[in-house]
């Protein structure tokens, strides 16, 4: 399986609402005890554990696909044995939905992805909040969170992880039936 969290490069955005999913893999691979390395031939930061992959692209959000299309293609990994796990504008923050299929409903490093590999893999969807009427999308995600969003969003990550059993042995069902209320 490849677990794939959606970011921007961390040096510039490392603490922006955008980087929620990178804070997922991080928060994981962290309680894996294991360390991110460079793989230069996918243009991104990968662990190895188990027989699955953790991956965080080097590229800008946008681009996000290219990473993953190239790891894909060379262990030769399913897209049904792809879990990407990215911010989320349309949840309040903390609040988490796992979802298999559909469009990118607006996100961009989604809709790279969906344009390389299709649409038929596991979304790992992270609340992040919605900006105030009038107030503009993108500044809102490419600023952090308040004190209390990142606790939430925070708790949320730990919860998604202390279910990575169920993750890795694709009990999505299971999953979607949990988080999905």
């Amino acid at each position: 399986m490849l677990i794939v969290g959606l970011g921007n490069p961390p040096e510039l955005y490392g603490k922006t609402r955008h980087n929620a999913g990178f804070w997922l893999v991080d928060e994981w691979v962290r309680r894996l005890g294991k360390s991110w390395q460079l793989e230069k031939k996918f243009q991104a930061h990968c662990v190895k554990y188990e027989g699955h992959v953790f991956l965080k692209s080097t590229h800008f959000m946008n681009l996000s696909g290219q990473s993953l299309q190239k790891i894909m293609a060379y262990y030769q990994i399913p897209v049904s044995d792809l879990v990407v796990a990215y911010d989320e504008m349309s949840f309040s923050a903390g609040v988490a939905r796992f979802k298999q299929g559909g469009g990118a409903a607006g996100h961009n490093g989604v809709k790279d992805i969906i344009s390389r590999i299709g649409d038929q893999f596991i979304r790992v969807r992270i609340g992040v909040g919605r900006p105030a009427p009038g107030h503009d999308v993108s500044h809102f995600v490419l600023s952090p969170p308040s004190r209390s969003e990142k606790a939430l969003i925070d708790q949320a990550i730990q919860a998604l992880v202390d279910d990575a059993e169920m993750i890795l042995n694709k009990d999505f069902a299971k999953l979607m039936n949990q988080w999905n209320q």
